[in-house]
């Protein structure tokens, strides 16, 4: 008779064990299917450098900053398209509203504030950020651009979701580094 017993108690665990094992699965499977999901969005990566020229500004204080910015872009960015000069390697000059993006950051910078690594970190995303602002502000006058609200992230509006390379100084293209190839302040 005690057989008899068992057998009902084995009859109602399997079915049990079934349904935990097919929820498993199932979970397991829409899960690693989202993540497939996430991986399409495309890279954005380095492509050329490019440099912007000399720079000399009057800076607060009454001091003069002289200074070669270049800038990195994205690798999907042609330089023609962004407006610069003829690509593929050849020299141009930047045109005058990136040359008039630059100047405005660098001219309202005090002395203390570039001269320290922290304050040069920081005036290098206000570059990249001036920079990619005036190049969509610019070919949005031309009716080649998006909205300013499509455009990106407004500025320290990112999640970490949206960071693709912390040493970027932008995350956002054209420009996503910016280099000093000469820096000098003189008061």
């Amino acid at each position: 008779m005690s057989d008899a017993a068992e057998a009902p108690k084995k009859k109602g665990k399997l079915p049990m064990i079934l349904v935990v094992v097919a929820l498993v699965g199932g979970g397991g499977f829409f899960a690693m299917k989202g993540k497939g999901d996430a991986k399409k969005e495309p890279e954005v990566a380095l492509g050329e450098v490019v440099p912007l020229g000399e720079f000399l500004v009057n800076v607060r204080g009454g001091a003069f900053l002289k200074t070669d910015v270049s800038v990195h872009l994205a690798k999907e960015a042609l330089l023609d398209e962004h407006g610069g000069g003829g690509g593929h390697g050849e020299a141009a000059e930047p045109p005058a509203f990136v040359r008039d993006a630059v100047i405005e950051v660098l001219s309202v910078q005090s002395v203390e504030s570039i001269l320290s690594a922290k304050g040069k970190a920081r005036l290098k995303v206000e570059i990249a950020e001036a920079v990619n602002n005036a190049v969509h502000e610019n070919h949005a006058e031309e009716g080649e651009g998006k909205d300013k609200e499509e455009k990106g992230h407004a500025k320290g509006k990112e999640s970490e979701a949206d960071v693709l390379d912390p040493t970027w100084d932008s995350q956002e293209g054209p420009v996503l580094k910016v280099y000093f190839t000469n820096f000098a302040v003189q008061p």
